[in-house]
């Protein structure tokens, strides 16, 4: 299975724009905030080429703000042809998908 992107989607300084860690970029990362951190892994995430993102709760700790944009950056990924497998608390964050039941049926 051939990645969607054989190579980084975007150089690291771009990945901090788009993340909002550009203030924080020589921070270590325990010295992160938990949204921080969270947008920091998110960011690798999407950086390494792939076909699929596999994503547990993605928008813990994350503002409302950043959950939207979280909405739009795989709502991109998706829409180049990559598959997000994603389980969420958020209705906002999954209305952006289609939604499986844990017994496998459309919901």
């Amino acid at each position: 299975m051939a990645a969607v992107h054989p190579r980084a989607r975007m150089d690291a300084g771009t990945a901090l724009e788009v993340f909002d860690l550009v203030e924080r970029a020589d921070a270590a990362p325990l010295n992160l905030s938990t949204g921080q951190r969270q947008r920091l892994a998110l960011a690798a995430t999407l950086l390494r080429p792939s076909s699929v993102l596999l994503l547990d709760e993605p928008e813990r700790g994350l503002d409302l703000a950043f959950r939207l944009r979280l909405a739009e950056l795989l709502t991109t990924y998706r829409d180049e042809g990559g598959t997000v497998v994603m389980a969420t608390h958020d209705s906002g964050l999954a209305a952006h998908g289609r939604l499986i039941s844990p017994a496998g049926m459309a919901a």
